[in-house]
């Protein structure tokens, strides 16, 4: 007994030394990153010691996730040990995926998966020509009566137009002004490559406290070209430079988790930050920081469908149950500008997700640019430049590598010059509005978007009698009319609900591609149904599916309502022709709001082009969402994520068995005699101080956690 206890002190010491020293947070050339939840009795510190690996802290604000790492020659000599064994089975994989697996049978570990850098793409265009501005006797009177001496605030367009045939073609953001609401108390977090806080543009509204670099792991926040020019249309301050931001009184923070090293704005992002960082970065001060901006997404190449990664689910569902003391945060995502690449943002998972409010681009003419993309997730849509290199885009604060001093552009454009206008706006009614939640702020778009180029053929009624677009989602954004509305606004709290259909799987599902032939799915929703759930009205619908195809671009979804509302899902993309099919992807609609759950609900998929390429229908799979009925027991929020990838969300799940240990040290009996009485007062030392190394762990930059 005495020996086997001695043994296993010993045992715990040589683990410790192999776990010694500080894990880089981000070494990717040696460290093989493997994210973990882990059962709330367990001790992470624990864990990750008897699993072989070095805890590198927890995961931003997500309770029981953290993150492990180990060398890659330990990752590769115990996978090979592994596979030589036969303890895999069938089972192949990456070095590293191998390492995730054997992670996830301990029964300490709820999930495991390995962190890989992602490819995400600003979604900025080319800069386009420079247009010359004559100040109208309004926009004299503006700059006279708040002041504003900014040199270019007559190319601001997008807070006042008085262009020739282009008057009130902006976002009416003087009339919140003449409220005397500039976002004060209000701030907007710039979640992209960088910002240049030290310029003078932005330097008098930056908010160090609520910044990180999950790039460079420092408080410090490098610039970055594409993120000044977002911060700058949000809150650049009123003085002699360049011009002034929406709400030009509110906080600018950022986080940095994009890595463009050029310095333009307009170039691709490579490998930016792991999930694990995505998800800390959407977290991050997330008391502080009430608002998060994000220009960027998956490559709008018209072929690309990434599931939204586990840890960003996460982090959603955190920031809308968690932040702002509760009433949630708000996400702004760009909907993309793949529209020339036949793309739809009902593949961009960060559009789908039920938490994040998707903003559209238009042009100066009220025009939907060719480069924006369409989908039935949109929520709304902002002034941005077009696609005649003669329009000016949106005037802001610029840097660049090459540049020096102060610098400025007409030139912001795409969707990322749109998404920072909603959140500068989203800025003001926090000032008005401290007390709302982030449901609050989807209910106020839908009640107080304006519709924009009334006669363009993509708007139709919805069962709520409002008009819907999948290319201008509700209308754009009136600053004076959505803070009005927000003055009287009743919350409709941060409780919602959820009716889930369950998987249906059609009778036959081969699709066929005869001209106008379909497969159809329905599902029923009763009163008895409507009443389980508390159900009141509904606000987004997700239809979940399971299709096996030969060209994925082939295939279109459509949804109709019991009223005969038909939600575009997605239009078939001509250069996607990937064989993989849809394993659980999800698409979501916003053109139900306020519509009654109970009917009969239709599912239709179609394939349109090349007889060669068949599909068939696996499954399908509906879930309701909207305001929950005073007295029905819910959670604070609804799970909408489940099956986004095709597996069950992990957090939910349940283990059992025995603890896999990942390594094994055989010691001899002399080396035990004269390590033993050491290795004791080290395990006691240890356990001691457990709970410094759990500090020292929250206090890690990679991983830091909010206050």
């Amino acid at each position: 007994m005495r020996f086997s206890t001695a043994l296993s002190l010993v045992i715990a010491f040589l683990i410790a030394l192999a776990n010694a020293g500080e894990v880089p947070p981000n070494n990717h050339r040696h460290y093989t990153y493997i994210a973990i939840k882990v059962d709330d009795k367990a001790d992470p510190i624990d864990v990750a010691h008897s699993l072989g690996y070095k805890l590198v802290g927890p995961i931003g604000e997500l309770q029981g996730y953290f993150l492990v790492a180990q060398t890659h020659d330990v990752v590769r000599r115990n996978a090979l040990s592994l596979r030589r064994s036969g303890v895999l089975g069938t089972e192949s994989g990456t070095d590293a995926k191998i390492a995730s697996k054997q992670i996830e049978a301990d029964a300490n570990v709820l999930w495991a998966e390995v962190q890989v850098p992602k490819r995400r793409r600003i979604v900025a265009r080319q800069a386009l020509s420079d247009a010359n501005s004559v100040e109208t006797s309004g926009i004299k009177s503006a700059r006279q009566k708040y002041q504003i001496q900014d040199p270019e605030f007559g190319y601001q367009w997008h807070i006042l137009n008085e262009g020739a045939g282009q008057v009130g073609h902006d976002h009416n953001i003087t009339a919140a002004w003449a409220q005397g609401v500039f976002g004060k108390g209000s701030t907007v977090c710039i979640v992209d490559d960088g910002l240049y806080h030290k310029g003078n543009d932005l330097a008098g509204n930056y908010f160090a406290e609520g910044s990180y670099d999950f790039i460079d792991y420092k408080a410090e926040v490098a610039p970055g070209s594409h993120g000044t020019s977002c911060g700058g249309e949000i809150a650049a301050v009123k003085n002699n430079v360049c011009g002034v931001g929406v709400a030009y009184e509110a906080k600018l923070s950022a986080v940095r988790i994009l890595s463009n090293t050029t310095g333009n704005s307009t170039d691709d992002v490579g490998d930016s930050s792991v999930p694990a960082d995505e998800a800390a970065g959407l977290n991050y001060k997330f008391q502080q920081n009430h608002i998060y901006s994000c220009s960027w997404g998956p490559d709008d190449d018209g072929k690309s469908m990434d599931p939204l990664p586990v840890l960003t689910q996460e982090a959603f569902k955190n920031g809308v149950a968690n932040g702002r003391g509760g009433l949630g945060s708000v996400f702004v995502f760009a909907s993309g500008n793949g529209g020339n690449n036949d793309d739809d943002c009902g593949f961009d998972a960060y559009q789908t997700s039920i938490y994040t409010i998707s903003v559209g681009a238009l042009d100066r003419f009220d025009n939907h640019p060719k480069y924006g993309e369409k989908c039935s997730a949109k929520l709304i849509t902002m002034y941005s430049g077009g696609d005649d290199p003669e329009i000016q885009g949106i005037a802001t604060t610029e840097w660049s590598l090459t540049g020096s001093g102060d610098q400025c552009t007409r030139s912001m454009d795409g969707t990322s010059a749109a998404t920072p206008l909603a959140a500068g706006i989203f800025a003001l009614v926090n000032s008005v509005r401290p007390d709302l939640t982030w449901r609050d702020y989807q209910h106020l778009c839908v009640n107080s978007a304006v519709v924009v180029n009334p006669t363009h053929p993509s708007w139709f009624k919805t069962a709520a009698g409002r008009s819907y677009s999948t290319s201008f989602g509700y209308g754009k954004l009136d600053a004076g009319r959505i803070i009005d509305l927000a003055r009287t606004w009743k919350s409709v709290g941060n409780r919602m609900t959820v009716f889930d259909s369950g998987v249906k799987t059609p009778v036959n599902g081969r699709i066929p591609q005869e001209p106008g032939t379909d497969v159809r799915v329905s599902f029923s929703v009763t009163d008895a149904d409507k009443e389980k759930a508390g159900l009141l009205l509904l606000e987004h619908v997700t239809v979940t599916v399971w299709v096996e195809h030969q060209r994925r671009g082939d295939v279109f979804f459509e949804l109709i309502s019991p009223n005969g509302v038909v939600s575009n899902l997605a239009s078939g993309r001509s250069l996607d022709v990937d064989t993989t099919g849809f394993q659980g992807w999800q698409f979501m609609t916003v053109a139900h709001w306020d519509e009654d759950v109970v009917g009969e609900w239709i599912v239709v998929i179609s394939d349109r082009d090349h007889p060669e390429a068949q599909g068939v229908v696996k499954g399908v799979s509906m879930q309701f969402y909207g305001s929950v009925k005073d007295g029905v027991a819910v959670g604070a929020t609804a799970n909408p994520l489940n099956g986004t990838s095709g597996e069950t969300n992990s957090s939910n799940g349940t283990k059992s068995g025995s603890s896999n240990t990942g390594l094994y040290v055989g010691v001899g009996v002399g080396v035990v005699v004269g390590l033993a009485l050491f290795a004791a007062g080290w395990y006691f030392w240890f356990r001691k101080t457990k709970s410094v190394s759990k500090e020292k762990l929250n206090s890690n930059a990679n991983f830091m956690t909010s206050a």
